[in-house]
């Protein structure tokens, strides 16, 4: 509306609360956006030809034109973060659901009262976790990227989580099934995680990030080195194999934070940033060498992104943590601001 501002306010904090409709709310024009928790990436059994997938990341549900009252109180539920194994042969664990709902302190049913946004399942196998809107609620659901596989049935690469769901859901990239190769990119919010390569001459290069919704360039792929950080919802970069003996291959990259929105209050207090959905990390490089460590993979990006899987080898690799989520309520102010002239 011409003369009239848009507000964002942001929740981070996980587990329950609540806050007060604004005085200036309008239902025209709102959007109240959730975000779920990522699923977090598998650290394979030591020894193991076979690496860790990555976790899955947390799927989005919206609401538009809500219906709300100013001065009631609307409830809320924010997923916390799934896990990554850490010890050997230990799955991912999941992420937690985010909700919103305007009449009562439990998630909703249906979109009279408000949404539901489902966490994205941890890595429990080679296979990266499947992002899944069953009972989710809102006007739009999407899932959460699926995580990468790891390698098969080599000392390999871990995958790359999947990115949080968004206007869609892009996945993590494979790691490479090759003695030595590299981990797979993270999903991005704008494109899907590289696949390692699995081929002679490159087995030891991880995959490419995915790149983020507003077209930011996805981390680099390792070459010989650990995979580059993600940023603006960008995936991390696969960490590459190594073959050396007594050494460590190297880690996936960090996902990148989302930074879509710029907010005005940040759980219930007056602050400025940005926010979005994140993006998966990068899966750890593998090595089938004499008392050898595998790559860790990289942690997912806030909110709601997979950690990648961890890398196959004598001493396998951590997997990443996946996101927590968020909620995102962007509203027009039924305000019109002063102009002194």
């Amino acid at each position: 509306m011409p003369g009239y501002i848009t507000k964002i306010i942001a929740f981070t904090t996980v587990g329950s609360g609540s806050f007060i409709v604004p005085n200036d709310w309008t239902n025209s024009g709102s959007l109240i956006e959730i975000i779920a928790g990522g699923g977090g990436g598998r650290r394979p059994t030591n020894n193991a030809t076979a690496a860790g997938g990555g976790g899955a990341g947390g799927g989005y549900s919206s609401l538009s034109n809500f219906n709300l009252i100013p001065g009631n109180t609307v409830y809320f539920s924010i997923g916390d973060k799934g896990s990554g194994g850490t010890a050997s042969n230990t799955n991912g664990t999941s992420g937690g659901d985010s909700w919103i709902n305007k009449t009562s302190n439990a998630a909703p049913t249906t979109t009279t009262d408000g949404a539901v946004a489902k966490g994205g399942p941890g890595s429990t196998g080679t296979a990266g976790g499947t992002g899944t809107t069953t009972g989710a609620v809102g006007d739009v659901t999407v899932a959460g990227g699926n995580g990468g596989a790891g390698a098969t049935t080599t000392q390999g690469g871990g995958g790359g989580g999947g990115a949080a769901g968004y206007t869609t859901n892009y996945r993590g990239g494979s790691g490479s099934n090759t003695n030595d190769g590299g981990g797979g990119g993270g999903g991005g919010t704008g494109g899907a995680g590289g696949d390692a390569p699995s081929v002679a001459g490159k087995a030891l290069s991880g995959g490419s990030g995915g790149n983020g919704a507003t077209g930011t360039t996805g981390g680099t792929a390792g070459d010989a080195s650990n995979g580059g950080d993600g940023s603006n919802g960008s995936g991390g970069g696969g960490g590459a194999g190594r073959n050396t003996n007594n050494a460590t291959a190297y880690s996936g990259g960090l996902g990148g934070a989302g930074a879509d929105k710029s907010y005005i209050s940040l759980n219930g207090s007056a602050s400025t940033g940005t926010i979005g959905p994140g993006a998966g990390g990068g899966g750890g490089g593998g090595t089938n060498n004499n008392s050898a460590t595998a790559g860790a993979a990289g942690a997912a990006g806030n909110y709601g992104g997979g950690g990648g899987g961890g890398g196959a080898a004598p001493t396998s690799g951590n997997g990443g943590n996946g996101a927590p989520g968020a909620i995102i309520i962007s509203y027009v102010s039924a305000s019109r601001p002063v102009i002194i002239s």
